[in-house]
């Protein structure tokens, strides 16, 4: 444990990096770190990709870091980084391996990894039941052998899921529940009707309403209103997935997660994964 020592956890990106990150803030509190939020990417324009901050770091039961706070770290980070000793230390996705070194701690990442999401479905599930639309969905009957199916395709560039894992994916599911299966399409791609032979596989498509901006929101508690789940590599679908993941539920997510980039561990007890 680490009593009378602090952390600084930025958030940014979109509401699936944002449930990682505050995952991972509930991962430092519970080894009794006292935990800041730096939210200020969301009052920025430098970041060449729009997102909003969904729920403020009170919602989750944190604190946001004040202008003291953040000019404390920045200093400790313009003159202490390259120490990395008992008085500040800064970590990111890499270079954190779970000890905390000094009494000012920075963490800048997403933290997608499996061993910061022990305890995590029980503190989403506690914080995002406030809201009235996702409680809402959490408390709803579930349609029997629903299947949530997400294909991410922006910001994505050589990232993307081949079409066939989608259509590899469906024919999982139908041989495993039967063809009494209902797949409910969520894309971020206006076209996604193009592809024909998915076309012919999918019952409903949810496209989303960038003149809403409750859109994340909406989306986010239609997802969960599924039974089982066919997620692409996005934290977005991967978190809807993760919150009503039991036995009575079939996941199946993308192998490896990311081609070009280092892969994440994310296969928890009840992901099924397919070859990408």
């Amino acid at each position: 444990m680490y009593i009378n020592k602090t952390a600084l956890v930025k958030i940014y990106g979109g509401f699936g990096n944002q449930l990682f990150q505050y995952c991972f803030a509930n991962y430092l509190k519970c080894k009794n770190i006292n935990v800041y939020i730096n939210n200020y990417w969301f009052k920025s324009s430098n970041d060449k990709y729009s997102r909003k901050e969904i729920f403020i770091p009170e919602f989750y039961g944190f604190r946001e870091a004040n202008s003291f706070n953040l000019r404390l770290y920045e200093y400790s980070d313009r003159y202490l980084r390259e120490s990395r000793g008992s008085i500040y230390s800064f970590y990111d996705d890499e270079s954190f391996e779970n000890k905390v070194h000094g009494y000012l701690n920075s963490f800048i990442g997403i933290w997608q990894d499996k061993k910061y999401l022990k305890d995590s479905q029980s503190f989403l599930l506690e914080h995002l039941s406030k809201n009235t639309t996702i409680n809402k969905s959490l408390k709803k009957n579930i349609s029997k052998n629903s299947v949530m199916l997400h294909i991410r395709k922006a910001n994505y560039v050589g990232e993307e899921l081949n079409l066939d894992y989608y259509l590899n994916c469906i024919k999982y599911i139908k041989n495993k529940h039967g063809d009494n299966t209902t797949i409910n399409l969520f894309s971020d791609y206006i076209n996604i009707t193009k592809y024909k032979d998915l076309m012919e596989r999918v019952d409903s498509i949810n496209l989303p309403d960038n003149n809403n901006p409750e859109d994340v929101i909406n989306t986010f508690s239609k997802m969960l209103q599924n039974e089982h789940f066919i997620i692409s590599n996005s934290t977005y679908s991967y978190m809807a997935a993760f919150i009503k993941n039991s036995e009575r539920n079939t996941i199946l997510m993308p192998k490896p997660w990311m081609v070009y980039k280092k892969n994440k561990l994310l296969n928890f007890p009840g992901f099924t994964e397919i070859e990408r």
